[in-house]
């Protein structure tokens, strides 16, 4: 019974080794029984992968998926600075020089500024409808993907192609369509909806200088004209 008893203790201890950590210290034995314990549950192995906050720690997992939403709508105007960069400073200078037109060295960066807030705003929006490509994100992911490309439009027809006229069009039409865009958003996330209101803003600022361009393309005889120069 000794050597029976001692066979038994033997092959009792054999067997614990693979589940406590296969043969790899009672520390990694302790960690994989916590995994197994919680994996069920994936909000507490949250603490042992990250020090911070949950909710931070929830930003630092879906990281990946919130860079390329933020990072989406800054190509239009990256695009648009690499192609007239050079022509941008005279688009409000001259005659057309209204007092409070923005200058135009920080017109792109505040272009930039109000794309991001909109890239985190729609990514709000998939995270909050579940990700993926499913039929509920068609429609409020469809008219953001619409009026970004009006956006992207907008500053073409400006800065490239100077036409305040197809210009001031096209930001009307998307005015509406970023109205649109809030209302749709707020019962998924409001914080989303409240994030398209510096563009609303903006929007209203660059729609003003449009028309005030367009105004003095068509009647150049009301332009003032430069210092030292005497009408006929």
């Amino acid at each position: 019974m000794g050597a029976g008893a001692r066979g038994g203790g033997r092959g009792g201890f054999m067997t614990r080794p693979p589940v406590r950590g296969s043969g790899q210290g009672p520390a990694s034995g302790r960690r994989q029984r916590k995994a197994s314990r919680h994996g069920e549950r994936p909000s507490r192995r949250l603490p042992l992968a990250c020090s911070l906050p949950p909710r931070f720690c929830l930003l630092r997992r879906m990281w990946p998926q919130g860079a390329i939403f933020v990072a989406l709508p800054l190509l239009g105007p990256i695009v648009v600075w690499l192609l007239a960069g050079r022509r941008m400073s005279g688009w409000c200078d001259g005659p057309r020089k209204l007092s409070w037109c923005p200058p135009h060295k920080i017109l792109l960066p505040v272009w930039m500024t109000i794309f991001s807030l909109m890239g985190y705003a729609s990514y709000l929006v998939w995270k909050d409808l579940g990700g993926g490509f499913g039929r509920p994100l068609a429609l409020p992911l469809g008219l953001y993907a619409v009026q970004l490309t009006i956006s992207w439009t907008v500053l073409i027809l400006f800065f490239a192609a100077h036409a305040p006229g197809l210009a001031l069009l096209h930001l009307l039409l998307l005015f509406g369509l970023v109205v649109s865009t809030a209302l749709i958003w707020h019962p998924i996330n409001k914080l989303a909806a409240l994030l398209l209101l510096p563009y609303l803003v903006w929007l209203t600022v660059t729609a003003s200088i449009a028309y005030r361009l367009w105004m003095d393309s068509l009647c150049p005889e009301h332009q003032p004209q430069p210092a030292g120069q005497k009408s006929d």
